[in-house]
């Protein structure tokens, strides 16, 4: 087969192109970058699951503040942080991050040093050789963070008052709230940071942040109001039409890159992308991308959809690797556990109680509450909001991964 152009990108975020949908988060972005400015943000919380598009959305929200996207012809001018939260980060480590991309940034507006050296000179002593933050016990944290606060409050009044070159403020894009671990204290320094940008009059910082549902355990552990520092959104799927347009666009830039390709599609293929799909943007990707690379059609069809799905080597497997094989072994060492996912996948992603699930499990009745409990808190199955002892695997393409993966064992 010879060499295609591939526009989908399974491997990293979206944020033009094939980027799809998300038109009332987009609106709520835009809105809350413009009440910024007058000093009244309101900070947003993206909660979904994964493959959902947290990160894509993250970026769009990211080229919104810097003016290089537009909404409705407005235009913003923000100084944006982008971090990304890990299990091991710690609060030093959390400063000495959000320093090292404002002075990338600052950069930028050729104030750099000045800010560096004049604001934020008290990282100075905590640095060493210019890399790494003494992890030493006797560091004082509360007195770290309030020169961390108040080095943003300082910021931000330098900043949105220069007169060459003013920003509306800053923007704070936070990426995988879920895994802060207890000793980064998110919640809690949130406040803290929130609660001294009222009181110095200098509320021109926006929030927005982005985690797997049980995120909002993470910040009420830290503190049990951190919650309300934030409006929750909850992503969910593409519609059908939303997975239409990614492909459209894919359909288009294919046969711009290479006109005498004329690569169309039937209508059959839209439905069988949604489908197998399930409208997850990550999935959506891969789909796309494994019907690409392994078929030469024209046109496209559903069943040259579903090949690509299930083939060696296809969307499924890669899906898999890089999802669910992480979960089905790794986040679970108990093979009880395993079987429960197997017996659940005999009903698809469809609700199933667990008096179901027992006429097929071989364990005691405590090994299965407490395996369904596990897999819960690990956020591997569903459970069902207003119904007790219901729950469903999140994904259609994991069960078809479970029955696979089961037949390719024996």
């Amino acid at each position: 087969m010879p060499n295609k152009y591939n526009p989908f990108k399974p491997n990293h975020p979206i944020y033009t192109g094939l980027f799809a949908g998300r038109y009332d988060e987009l609106k709520k972005i835009d809105n809350s970058l413009f009440q910024t400015s007058f000093n009244n943000p309101t900070n947003l919380l993206f909660i979904g699951e994964r493959g959902i598009g947290k990160t894509s959305l993250l970026l769009v929200a990211k080229f919104f503040g810097q003016g290089e996207l537009t909404w409705e012809d407005k235009t913003h001018n923000f100084l944006t942080i982008q971090l990304t939260i890990t299990s091991t980060l710690t609060l030093p480590s959390f400063i000495l991050k959000f320093k090292n991309i404002l002075q990338k940034e600052l950069h930028k507006c050729d104030k750099s040093q000045k800010i560096i050296d004049e604001i934020w000179g008290f990282i100075k002593n905590l640095e060493i050789a210019g890399s790494k933050i003494n992890q030493a016990q006797d560091v004082d944290y509360e007195v770290l963070k309030d020169n961390f606060i108040y080095s943003i409050i300082d910021t931000i009044k330098l900043i949105t008052n220069d007169k060459e070159n003013p920003k509306e403020g800053i923007l704070l894009l936070i990426d995988e709230a879920d895994t802060a671990s207890q000793s980064l204290n998110l919640g809690s320094f949130l406040k803290n940071l929130t609660e001294s940008l009222v009181s110095e009059n200098c509320n021109r910082l926006l929030i927005i942040m982005a985690g797997l549902p049980h995120v909002r355990d993470c910040l009420r552990i830290s503190h049990d109001s951190s919650l309300r520092l934030f409006e929750e959104i909850t992503l969910n799927p593409l519609n059908l039409d939303d997975v239409k347009y990614v492909v459209n666009k894919a359909i288009q830039e294919i046969n711009e890159k290479d006109p005498q390709v004329h690569q169309t599609i039937t209508d059959e293929a839209y439905e069988k992308f949604f489908e197998l799909s399930e409208g997850y943007p990550h999935f959506l990707q891969q789909l796309g991308y494994s019907t690409i690379a392994l078929k030469d059609s024209n046109p496209i069809t559903g069943i040259d959809v579903s090949d690509s799905m299930f083939a060696k080597g296809g969307a499924l497997e890669q899906i898999g690797n890089r999802y669910y094989i992480d979960m089905f072994y790794n986040k679970i060492n108990v093979d009880s556990y395993r079987q429960i996912l197997t017996i659940m996948a005999e009903k698809w992603n469809e609700w199933i109680s667990k008096n179901e699930i027992r006429k097929s499990f071989t364990g005691t009745s405590t090994s299965l509450a407490n395996g369904l409990n596990a897999l819960k808190e690990r956020n591997i199955i569903l459970a069902r909001r207003g119904f007790r002892g219901q729950y469903r695997l999140q994904w259609l393409s994991f069960a078809f991964w479970i029955k696979i993966h089961k037949m390719m064992k024996y």
